[in-house]
């Protein structure tokens, strides 16, 4: 549980922790469970984590406030939007192409194995076709227009 400290209704310590008000306040006897109504008594409330707002990802990002502040009656730490730099967006899709770039060429590593070049040889002309037209829209994969935020995988022949 996170804690903040506030006084005259601004928020003077935050993150705060209940060995800080022990330690504040050597004179006090707290239980050992201290429940919320002593904790607000000494300007200790609960902080409560906004849920995530809607945002475009690849071309935004949440952002966590540092320090909490009162919504509907409760310390919150709230959440925004922040649309993400030019060279944000360029090194996520590079990240995200070099990640599916990946997934290609462990489908096309699975399938080049001793026991398909075994296979290949028993498969007729059509199977042939088949897995070779595969194999080709695998390795065309980065060529699609959404690459790599869109992709439509080529299904695997039998």
């Amino acid at each position: 549980m996170a804690y903040v400290k506030v006084t005259n209704g601004a928020v003077d310590q935050y993150p705060y922790t209940i060995g800080q008000l022990r330690r504040d306040n050597p004179n006090t006897s707290f239980p050992k469970v201290i429940d919320e109504a002593t904790l607000n008594s000494f300007g200790v409330y609960s902080v409560v984590l906004a849920s995530d707002p809607s945002f475009t990802e690849g071309t935004q990002r949440i952002q966590r406030a540092s320090t909490p502040t009162l919504v509907d009656n409760a310390w919150t730490i709230t959440k925004s939007i922040v649309d993400l730099t030019d060279d944000e967006i360029t090194a996520n899709t590079e990240s995200i192409a070099m990640v599916e770039r990946e997934t290609r060429d462990d489908l096309l590593k699975s399938d080049v194995d001793p026991i398909n070049a075994v296979r290949w040889n028993a498969m007729t002309a059509e199977q042939q076709t088949a897995w070779t037209t595969y194999r080709q829209a695998l390795l065309d994969v980065p060529q699609q227009a959404g690459f790599p935020n869109t992709i439509t995988w080529p299904t695997k022949p039998e």
